[in-house]
């Protein structure tokens, strides 16, 4: 059975979900840290016309332990997070991963990219 089911809500802004929030974690005594990229910094976003929403990763240590995402392509981009966390993919592993360009999944490399390296733009 998974650890880990995504959710997903099919509205006007798609909504994706699987894992843990920050305040769940902090809650349990878990030091977490957060990183949130706009979907205006997504360079498909803009091609698609839908530059509203974001993505955050919520990780504990080296691990992602939730994601929420508000946005185009919600309801996909979660998937491949919730993939990433069951198969215990770290930030550093996950950080090797190129993603096409441009794409709406580029926002997963973003938001590691900022959590391994910082912020690029």
């Amino acid at each position: 059975m998974s650890r880990y089911i995504p959710s997903s809500i099919f509205a006007d802004m798609e909504i994706g979900t699987v894992g843990k929030t920050a305040d769940d974690l902090r809650k349990a005594g878990v030091e977490v840290k957060e990183v949130t990229v706009e979907m205006r910094d997504i360079p498909r976003a803009w091609t698609l016309n839908e530059i509203e929403g974001f993505l955050k990763l919520v990780v504990a240590g080296d691990k992602i332990e939730g994601a929420h995402m508000i946005g185009e392509g919600a309801t996909e981009v979660i998937n491949t997070i919730a993939l990433a966390m069951e198969l215990g993919i770290s930030i550093n592993q996950l950080y090797s991963v190129t993603f096409s360009h441009p794409t709406v999944s580029e926002v997963i490399g973003e938001a590691v990219q900022r959590l391994t390296r910082g912020e690029i733009y």
